[in-house]
């Protein structure tokens, strides 16, 4: 018999169930902090280490980078971005 360990990011965190939409009209608000998604969105990875799913985390770069300007509908979301994307600084599988 095969034992299979659970293993997800999820808890009760400020993400909890709403999805990027939600968590960005949070944030324009005011009624949560950048900060607080980016500090829960860099818990669930460190929860998930095991999956070796990130290339290259930027958890303290985006905890200390100014606000981004504009107001794009996802403005102050934590994003993963896959490794076979082009990104100035990041590595490219």
């Amino acid at each position: 018999m095969t034992s299979h360990r659970v293993l997800h990011a999820f808890g009760e965190d400020v993400l909890g169930e709403r999805d990027g939409v939600a968590l960005a009209d949070l944030v324009r608000r005011g009624e949560i902090s950048r900060r607080e998604l980016t500090e829960a969105a860099a818990a669930r990875a460190e929860r998930v280490r095991g999956l070796n799913a990130i290339a290259a985390e930027r958890f303290d770069d985006a905890r200390n980078e100014p606000a981004p300007s504009g107001d794009g509908r996802l403005h102050g979301l934590p994003t993963f971005v896959k490794d076979n994307t082009v990104v100035a600084g990041l590595p490219t599988d």
